[in-house]
Formats: C-alpha cells, structure tokens, sequence
C-alpha cells in the first residue's frame, strides 16, 4: 500500500530484487527488527479536484 499512489496488486509486479529504490522511514520497531517504508511518502500530493 506504500508503493504507489496507484493500486499494485504485488511488490514484484513494481519491483525486483536488487532494485536500488528512494523510501521514506515511516516507523522503526526496534524490538521486532521491522522498518516500514513507503515509497508513496516522497511522491507530490496528489491534486485534489475542487468542486464548485
């Protein structure tokens, strides 16, 4: 769900083993040894349409 703004059904149909990638650290558990990245958080907001 932090790939893309778009859906991805799976990681691999976006991205591959040893693919170099930019992501923001979105939570850090140090007891379980988790990162949580997502690559979502450096794209621009996405426009949001106004209605009048």
């Amino acid at each position: 769900s932090q790939i893309s703004r778009e859906h991805v059904a799976k990681p691999s149909d976006v991205l591959s083993i040893g693919q170099e990638i930019e992501a923001k650290v979105v939570d850090f558990n140090g007891e379980d040894k988790k990162i949580s990245l997502s690559m979502k958080a450096l794209e621009a907001p996405a426009e949001e349409s106004t209605e009048e």
